[in-house]
């Protein structure tokens, strides 16, 4: 999603919240999303409006959005911790996982690639919240998922 960073964001599946529906119902017609000639057939057969389809579209659009940029605001973070870690520790990638409602962070180290899972709830407070306990929390995870256990009860500077 954005270029500014190294690391990739992925975020398959479909995601939209009550938010996101209220915010494609709000807007005119005009400003909806074209649809192809086959979305206008799946809306005919499963008995949507033209309209109503476009604003679900909408919708799926807004709740991609939000999701991508929730990725790119937890790879900061994540970024911001590993580089206390020294050179050898890089972000790859970011990914929500849409059965498991995780984050899966996947971390090159200098022995090998490691996958590092965090629950959604983690994640939400830690960038909801910001407090120094949250983000703790958050580097806690992550040294506790790169094996770096020893580094979690080590006095900070």
């Amino acid at each position: 999603m954005q270029d500014a960073h190294k690391f990739e964001i992925h975020v398959p599946g479909l995601q939209v919240s009550l938010d996101e529906n209220a915010r494609a119902n709000a807007l005119p017609a005009s400003e909806l999303p074209p649809i192809t000639e086959g979305e206008q057939e799946f809306a005919q057969r499963h008995g949507m409006s033209e309209e109503a389809y476009r604003r679900a579209k909408l919708a799926l659009m807004f709740g991609h959005q939000r999701k991508e940029a929730r990725a790119s605001e937890l790879g900061i973070q994540v970024e911001k911790i590993l580089s206390a870690l020294g050179s050898g520790y890089r972000l790859a990638s970011v990914t929500w996982n849409t059965d498991t409602l995780s984050w899966r962070l996947e971390i090159d180290t200098p022995q090998e690639k490691q996958n590092v899972v965090l629950s959604w709830e983690l994640v939400d407070d830690a960038l909801d919240f910001r407090t120094q306990s949250e983000l703790q929390r958050l580097r806690n995870m992550i040294l506790f998922g790169l094996g770096l256990r020893d580094l979690i009860f080590e006095k900070r500077k």
